[in-house]
């Protein structure tokens, strides 16, 4: 519905926000190289929800992942190195971030909460 769609765009609009995301030290230069969400339901204003079908169905019950992707380029890699994770801010029900990522210092995943939304790198 209507509410259901408002609802889906404003979490589209906030993650592709990477301030409200992320804090970055700013010794390290950052900018927002690329930000990306994809799910299954339509995350913009001006998403059809699928071409061909007036409503988005879920394949596995009721719970659909969405994957979302940041790229940042910054001008003093070696001052990146940590970042806070604000998300939990922005979505208060999310619980729990499966995080991967690489840097020049090698790569890594860790899982992040509420209690603990720093990410070493």
């Amino acid at each position: 519905n209507d509410t259901q769609r408002a609802a889906l765009a404003e979490a589209g609009r906030r993650l592709r926000d990477a301030a409200a995301m992320f804090a970055l030290p700013p010794a390290a230069a950052c900018t927002l190289a690329h930000a990306d969400v994809e799910s299954r339901w339509p995350m913009s204003a001006a998403a059809p929800a699928h071409p061909g079908r007036p409503h988005a169905e879920p394949t596995r019950g009721d719970h659909e992942d969405v994957v979302a992707t940041w790229r940042f380029k910054c001008a003093q890699p070696q001052a990146l190195a940590q970042l806070e994770v604000r998300a939990f801010a922005q979505f208060p029900r999310l619980r729990e971030l499966r995080v991967e990522h690489v840097s020049a210092r090698g790569q890594g995943a860790a899982v992040l909460t509420p209690g603990a939304r720093g990410l070493a790198l």
